[in-house]
């Protein structure tokens, strides 16, 4: 059965010796989470859900050492990503200077503290 790590790698890459998902561990966490459970049980939800979420870290650890580059792959995508946001920042910005719907200036102060070009 395929499983699901936290870089989205295809099935055929994912270690297949490690079923945990992020999300059974955020599913767990969440089960501990509710007030009408008794305390021993979420304790125990709490504990697995620890369990889990380091087990989802020490495999994505090690797709990271497997695979050499992807750690550079990875942080250029995340640069995209929030040069993309910035560039948003600045457009909504500009726009905003023109319209003058944001009267109170946060806006404004955003674009000033957003850097426009990441890479």
């Amino acid at each position: 059965m395929p499983t699901l790590t936290l870089l989205l790698l295809p099935a055929r890459e994912a270690d297949p010796t490690c079923p945990q998902t992020p999300f059974s561990a955020l599913a767990v966490g969440a089960a501990s989470a509710m007030g009408f459970l008794p305390t021993d049980i979420r304790s125990r939800l709490r504990m697995q859900s620890d369990r889990l979420g380091e087990e989802v870290s020490e495999q994505s650890q090690s797709i990271f050492f497997r695979e050499p580059g992807l750690d550079v792959l990875f942080v250029r995508v995340l640069a995209s990503i929030a040069g993309t946001a910035g560039a948003i920042v600045h457009a909504a910005a500009a726009f905003d200077a023109i319209v003058g719907w944001d009267r109170s200036g946060k806006l404004q102060r955003l674009a000033q503290v957003t850097p426009s070009k990441w890479l």
